[in-house]
């Protein structure tokens, strides 16, 4: 499950908004409780730099997967002329 950090449902009725729950209106006698997660600033900006250093890892990774196949070409290559 993944954490929830706002709102906003256009087509209910929003009853209250608080900084750890949300309540909607669902008809004259429902209420929909959504609960907030709250996190703290430094976390936030923590959760930006994991974010960050994820994407510039899994670009290295494709960078480096795209190095190996033009190593292994070259090795084809190499061992063909060993070959001959």
């Amino acid at each position: 499950m993944s954490a929830l950090y706002a709102t906003s449902i256009q087509s209910l009725p929003l009853l209250s908004k608080g900084k750890v729950r949300d309540v909607y209106a669902l008809g004259d006698d429902k209420l929909l409780m959504i609960r907030l997660m709250r996190l703290k600033r430094e976390r936030l900006s923590e959760l930006s730099r994991i974010r960050t250093l994820r994407d510039d890892l899994h670009h290295q990774v494709v960078l480096k997967e795209s190095e190996v196949i033009e190593l292994k070409k070259q090795v084809r290559v190499n061992e063909a002329e060993v070959a001959e």
